[in-house]
């Protein structure tokens, strides 16, 4: 005789996409990965673009590291490098969306951790859960994550190859 499986039609279902109320019960993963960040500035048509390392992602924001001096509440625009990512997964290569620094604090010479919450845009992006839940499949399976990013913020002036 086959053994039935029983499906609990109650159980409650896992939205990745679905904003938490508690923002740190959200999904994150530990990987570092390399970021860059980009400000406007009003004295430059340009944004300002820099590097990051960020070491905590989840999809409503990331903790990152930098030498770049960052301000809470000041208005960001975050880029991630999907390029690495296994084609079959169907995900673009890099996701661009807007966040917000929520605090900044030093972390040694010269390098300062910075909390970066997700704009919408960004937060509710199905490729960004779907990327996360790829790093953390990563991390159980102790399979390095992708570390590369090397393309610019579209717009920006120089490409910043820098490695922290």
């Amino acid at each position: 005789m086959a053994k039935r499986i029983h499906y609990d039609t109650q159980a409650l279902w896992d939205d990745p996409t679905e904003r938490q109320a508690e923002r740190r019960q959200a999904g994150r993963t530990g990987a570092h990965l390399h970021v860059k960040i980009a400000v406007r500035v009003a004295e430059r048509p340009q944004p300002l673009v820099g590097p990051g390392i960020a070491d905590n992602l989840s999809i409503v924001g990331m903790y990152c590291r930098s030498k770049h001096t960052l301000s809470p509440g000041q208005a960001v625009e975050v880029y991630l490098s999907l390029k690495d990512c296994p084609r079959e997964m169907g995900l673009p290569r890099a996701l661009v969306g807007p966040g917000q620094v929520v605090w900044v604090k030093p972390e040694g010479d010269k390098v300062l951790g910075t909390a970066i919450r997700f704009g919408e845009e960004l937060a509710d992006d199905i490729n960004l859960a779907l990327f996360v839940d790829y790093l953390g499949s990563l991390e159980k399976t102790k399979t390095p994550p992708p570390r590369s990013i090397r393309t610019p913020f579209p717009g920006a002036e120089l490409p910043i190859h820098q490695r922290m």
